[in-house]
């Protein structure tokens, strides 16, 4: 990977690090700033723990599904435990794009593009993400407000 093409990955992050803290994620930052132990783009560790962000910013990500395929693949392969999903933004377009699995049976890609909805579905990620662990159960007081009255799913 040449200089150039490593930069400019380093200036998606960046700015997907801002995006998300715009939207009310104050935790998001790059992960090679932190560790560089940590394989996700862009991570959240206090507001979305469970969230694998990987972020894209290419020319290939104009049109199609198989950029799509491989970006999500790669998030999927290095997610671990967390769930998977990828922040893009195609070339001089003002709106990123949040592309993840659905929950259903077989998984569909599916790809929201407003601002309200890429937040609804990363808190709905880290909600599921957060029942994938195997962790003590929270007290129904540290439940996200979506989740009160619910009960984890055995592991």
């Amino acid at each position: 990977m040449g200089i150039e093409s490593r930069n400019k990955g380093k200036r998606g992050e960046r700015t997907a690090a801002l995006y998300l803290r715009g939207m009310g994620f104050p935790d998001a930052g790059r992960t090679a700033q932190r560790s560089g132990k940590l394989k996700a783009d862009v991570e959240c560790l206090i507001t979305l723990p469970d969230v694998h962000i990987e972020v894209k910013r290419d020319k290939r990500f104009t049109g199609g599904t198989e950029p799509l395929v491989r970006a999500l693949a790669q998030a999927t392969r290095d997610c671990g435990d967390m769930m998977p999903c990828v922040l893009w933004k195609p070339p001089r377009a003002k709106r990123w794009h949040l592309t993840f699995h659905s929950t259903t049976y077989p998984p569909v890609m599916l790809t929201v593009m407003t601002d309200a909805d890429i937040k609804t579905i990363l808190l709905h990620l880290q909600d599921l993400g957060a029942l994938r662990q195997t962790r003590p159960a929270a007290r129904p007081e540290e439940l996200p407000p979506t989740m009160k009255g619910t009960q984890p799913c055995p592991p």
